[in-house]
């Protein structure tokens, strides 16, 4: 069995922690994305296949779309002015990473 790198590995646990925010979060969507939003800027491009890393980098560019305002940062004030669709298409995106990761992971 190959041992994969301790970054990805680490990626993997990020990205499944904040699936586990958008599942099971009390919260509104929005509110659910902000708490998985912070886990997942914690992934390292680095520490995901090749063929995912532009979608890290997507998830990461829609959740910082807009500047921070006032005490408060980019990913709040972006998910506040977000549309439902968009967070969504965001969430989906986190999970088809996840599913991936989890692919590559568990079956080397």
């Amino acid at each position: 069995m190959e041992k994969r790198p301790k970054t990805t590995t680490y990626s993997y646990g990020k990205v499944s922690e904040a699936v586990r925010r958008l599942a099971v979060g009390a919260e509104g969507i929005k509110d659910r994305l902000i708490g998985a939003g912070q886990v997942f800027f914690c992934v390292m491009s680095e520490g995901v296949p090749e063929e995912l890393r532009e979608d890290v980098i997507w998830v990461r560019d829609q959740l910082t779309r807009f500047p921070p305002i006032g005490s408060e940062g980019a990913l709040r004030a972006t998910v506040r002015r977000i549309r439902k669709t968009t967070g969504v298409k965001i969430a989906k995106r986190i999970f088809y990473i996840y599913t991936r990761l989890q692919d590559y992971v568990e079956h080397p």
